[in-house]
């Protein structure tokens, strides 16, 4: 077993996992606290860990460098495979170990079915959103979002839009619909670079991009496009259909009282009207 690349949470402090599936033992170190009269993951290796790490090794019938590395960086650190990591957040606390049993075992069952790992990442998903205030209106659009993406971003692989041509397109769709690139909107909300943008958004603008992307890839597919530029061309006409749609939503909050109630007497003869023709 493998653990899935997937974002790990021990209360608010992140605990990472790379592609191989091997966890982060500092971030788990510094995730129970850094406890005292306990080692880091460095000295912890050195002093204890060291004929655990050989046995998993030899059980595997592995290298020590197939279950166990550190890497330089800002992004480094130690790094091991996921029983190494259980002895280690053994060794920390029972509360730490008590969590990092949960969540192998999640990953065991979620390995053996797939769907139960799609329904757990997103009630994952959406506990995390509601820590950050966000409202049933907003997850279910954001939800919903994620699967246009997929299917937006597998439409433009399969026409062959590649690297920098997925931001291009998407850019084309945020442009008229959010009135810059995400670069642009980022800087505008004060947002980090590495922020996720669609975190930030509000539902209307979720389900404006969300609705954009439907069409653009639908446009794509239909029409044979290959490339950047044409496939860019279909998301910018995307986004801007959307936004002439929402940009009639925003005036007819804004018409006067007066003439809503006019527009709607008018609607309400029209429907008297066909009702007498019916009889």
């Amino acid at each position: 077993m493998s653990l899935t690349k997937d974002q790990l949470f021990y209360g608010d402090i992140q605990v990472r996992n790379d592609a191989q599936g091997f966890i982060s033992l500092n971030d788990m170190w510094v995730a129970a606290g850094c406890p005292k009269g306990k080692r880091d993951p460095r000295l912890w290796k050195d002093e204890s860990g060291q004929e655990f790490i050989e046995h998993i090794a030899k059980s595997l019938n592995a290298r020590l460098a197939d279950i166990y590395k550190t890497t330089r960086g800002k992004f480094g650190g130690t790094w091991a495979h996921w029983q190494i990591a259980l002895a280690y957040a053994k060794y920390l606390s029972p509360e730490f170990h008590a969590w990092a049993n949960q969540v192998i075992k999640d990953r065991i069952e979620e390995d053996r079915s797939p769907e139960l790992s799609i329904t757990r990442s997103r009630d994952r998903a959406i506990e995390n959103w509601r820590k950050k205030g966000k409202d049933n209106e907003y997850i279910a659009a954001r939800i919903k979002g994620i699967d246009a993406r997929n299917d937006f971003t597998g439409t433009l692989k399969n026409h062959n839009v590649s690297g920098a041509g997925y931001g291009i397109c998407t850019n084309n769709i945020y442009q008229p619909i959010l009135g810059g690139s995400a670069g642009d909107i980022k800087k505008q909300k004060g947002l980090p670079q590495k922020s996720n943008l669609r975190d930030n958004m509000s539902s209307v603008e979720l389900g404006g991009v969300m609705f954009a992307e439907i069409l653009a890839a639908d446009k794509i597919k239909r029409e044979g496009r290959q490339g950047t530029n044409s496939c860019a061309a279909a998301c910018l006409g995307a986004g801007m259909n959307i936004k002439s749609v929402i940009d009639k939503h925003e005036d007819a909050l804004g018409k006067p009282q007066e003439a809503l109630t006019t527009t709607n007497t008018t609607i309400g003869e029209r429907i008297n009207t066909l009702r007498d023709r019916l009889r």
